[in-house]
């Protein structure tokens, strides 16, 4: 089964002098000790304002938090296809670990290395590199996002886990020989851009089990960001009870498959109790 890897879109901290984790975290971190998920988060500090990095979206307290229901947390720094100079993407690192030093790692946005990899851009190669390595020293996770579905095999050395933006059966499709070289993860919104289809509660769990089932090991679904929707919960608890291929595929449920085991254990009894 895949995981959920949530990016919420705002803020999940309260603005007052304890930076404790709001309402919305709360919700958060009750439905993952319910329902397995979300197992990741992207806890913020995206800007318009590339300049004010030093005001970030979370605090200690909120990466505490969240690590306490087991929920790794990843800090959002945007790059901007190399337009952030590289010393100023590494203070923002520095800033964050800083921070908090417990951090799981860093979604780096706009990782500009697109099909035609590192010999398309030797310098844009060459920044992210050395940008990636630097993040890795300090023993935490990269996520790069190229933000675009056209990823070469050279973006996926890049991080543990790759994003992109755009349809997950498009990027399939596209990619196959792509689904071993990395993690790959994908969301689903009709904010950022749009799917073809209004995203209820019905899709979204649909198009999760089918991400999953295609080799999208992180997926997640929903209408608009950063709005989580009244059947978020929902959501998480039928996507937690999907079994994937090749079970799936055989068309066995979970409720036939729970009584054919039941069916079996009474049949044993039965037959050791007699004589």
């Amino acid at each position: 089964m895949g995981e959920v890897y949530l990016i919420y879109g705002e803020w999940l901290i309260n603005w007052d002098a304890t930076l404790s984790p709001n309402a919305t975290a709360q919700r958060i971190a009750t439905a993952k000790q319910t329902f397995g998920n979300p197992k990741w988060v992207d806890v913020g500090n995206w800007t318009n304002d590339r300049t004010n990095w030093t005001n970030p979206h979370w605090s200690k307290a909120l990466i505490d938090f969240f690590h306490s229901y087991g929920i790794k947390c990843i800090c959002h720094i945007p790059v901007d296809q190399t337009k952030i100079p590289l010393a100023n993407a590494q203070a923002m690192v520095d800033f964050q670990m800083n921070l908090a030093p417990s951090i799981d790692g860093f979604f780096l946005d706009g990782v500009s290395i697109y099909g035609g990899g590192r010999t398309a851009d030797p310098s844009a190669w060459a920044y992210f590199t050395t940008l990636t390595n630097y993040i890795k020293s300090k023993g935490k996770i990269v996520v790069v996002n190229p933000g675009t579905k056209n990823i070469s095999a050279d973006t996926c050395l890049l991080g543990e886990i790759v994003c992109f933006e755009a349809s997950w059966e498009a990027f399939v499709a596209e990619h196959p020989d792509l689904l071993d070289k990395a993690q790959f993860m994908g969301l689903e919104n009709n904010t950022e851009f749009l799917v073809g289809h209004t995203i209820d509660l019905t899709s979204a769990v649909a198009d999760t089990q089918r991400a999953w089932s295609k080799g999208i090991a992180y997926f997640e679904a929903r209408e608009s960001v950063p709005a989580l929707p009244s059947w978020w919960e929902q959501y998480l608890a039928a996507v937690q009870g999907y079994i994937p291929p090749p079970l799936a595929q055989q068309g066995i449920s979970p409720i036939v498959l729970v009584g054919a085991i039941l069916g079996v254990l009474v049949l044993i009894m039965l037959m050791g109790g007699k004589k």
